[in-house]
């Protein structure tokens, strides 16, 4: 866990390198333009993946050789497919757009976002490899970063949100390349002959952990494109700067969270040992998230000007809002693991669909009156709304499959 999180804390740090080149290479209102792409490739991303590698890491977990070679080569299989469904969708978004000088990188970015739903860190993690995934983001993002400067400094070339797009996904690129050969060594050949109809039952298989997850991603990158449709676009490029500083926080609990999932797997689900380790789990993360979540916003001004210059101060008292969304997140963390090893899967979507329609709700009322304050708003109200929902069902009822664990205890 410890080399893992390491690996996902020098990711973090090349990102955010990268990300004060660009915004300041690019200024607020470009900046963004590029960040609402971004989100867009976030939103393709996650539509091709559907779910896929939580499901695929535990089917990896159980399955020999031969079977691994199948389960891998059916969920490449479904990414192709899906990848041609997000591109066309891609293209008709693009050729819709209401602002013309906009359509360019609003496709990029959904190109950005295919690419990048290549990575497998499933099979990492089955393998107990997951330091080298981390090892291969990070060297994507420090390829990213070499491209900026030698581009920007050497070469002089303008900066434009295209540019960095294009940069963006042409580093995603080796990382692909480097995780599929590590694949084919570790898992054999992939046996493609069945490929088609094993992805169509993944995909079918997946559909609840995907809605939650796609729920999830929306909610959490709602606000540039809630910006952007209320005409409110003068603060975007400072919220996608208050974003990405809220996410990098929050991404901290991640390796923690996961392992919190296992710890939890190994318990009785719903017994009252199960419960109690639910509780005391998710108040530590509660906790920690809300001592992170003061710090920032105590310091949130200079924190902003830290990482993304003097030209973002405004994004400060953004991201003193925003950045409260992680006690909710860090607390969901725990609550998602629990409603997994529960296998209450369609709990856990319908937890994710009411956070998100929360935080459409919200937005929908504040953005037109707010702005970006609203924006944030709305992604700190649905993480609380969730992790109420979640907790609620868990503490009032139990899954058929738990009861039938106590039962059998007793």
């Amino acid at each position: 866990m410890i080399r893992g999180g390491l690996g996902l804390i020098l990711t973090q740090v090349l990102a955010f390198c990268s990300a004060r080149l660009v915004s300041n290479a690019l200024g607020s209102e470009q900046y963004g333009r590029f960040g609402l792409a971004l989100v867009f490739g976030v939103y393709s991303s996650q539509f091709i993946q559907w779910g896929l590698d939580p499901l695929v890491s535990r089917e990896l977990a159980r399955a020999g050789p031969e079977d691994s070679a199948e389960i891998l080569a059916a969920s490449l299989r479904q990414k192709q497919l899906a990848s041609v469904f997000a591109l066309l969708a891609g293209i008709a978004a693009a050729l819709l757009w209401q602002h013309t000088d906009e359509r360019l990188i609003v496709l990029l970015g959904v190109v950005d976002g295919i690419i990048l739903s290549y990575t497998m860190p499933s099979a990492f993690d089955v393998r107990g490899r997951t330091p080298l995934y981390f090892l291969f983001t990070s060297g994507r993002q420090a390829l990213y970063l070499i491209s900026i400067l030698v581009l920007l400094y050497v070469f002089s070339v303008r900066a434009t949100p295209g540019l960095f797009l294009v940069l963006h996904a042409c580093a995603i690129v080796p990382q692909i390349a480097a995780e599929w050969l590590w694949i084919r060594r570790s898992f054999g050949a992939l046996n493609m002959k069945n490929a088609f109809a094993k992805g169509r039952q993944l995909w079918l298989d997946a559909a609840p952990i995907a809605i939650a997850l796609c729920a999830w991603q929306v909610s959490i990158f709602l606000g540039p494109p809630m910006m952007e449709f209320f005409g409110r676009t003068s603060q975007l490029g400072e919220l996608v700067v208050s974003n990405q500083l809220a996410l990098a926080i929050f991404s901290l609990g991640l390796v923690p969270g996961r392992m919190i999932q296992v710890w939890l797997a190994a318990l009785t689900p719903g017994s009252a040992q199960f419960r109690r380790a639910m509780l005391r789990y998710m108040l530590v993360f509660a906790l920690a998230g809300a001592v992170m979540a003061f710090i920032a916003d105590h310091f949130s001004e200079k924190i902003v000007t830290l990482f993304f210059g003097e030209q973002f101060r405004a994004a400060a008292p953004l991201f003193a809002i925003d950045v409260w969304r992680i006690v909710g997140a860090f607390s969901g963390l725990v609550l998602s693991g629990a409603l997994i090893c529960e296998n209450r899967l369609r709990a856990y979507g319908a937890c994710q669909v009411a956070a998100l329609a929360a935080a459409i709700a919200v937005a929908v009322f504040a953005v037109p009156r707010f702005g970006a304050a609203g924006a944030v708003l709305a992604v700190v109200m649905s993480q609380c709304v969730f992790s109420s929902l979640a907790l609620l069902l868990l503490l009032t009822h139990s899954s058929p499959q738990a009861i039938v664990a106590m039962r059998g205890d007793a």
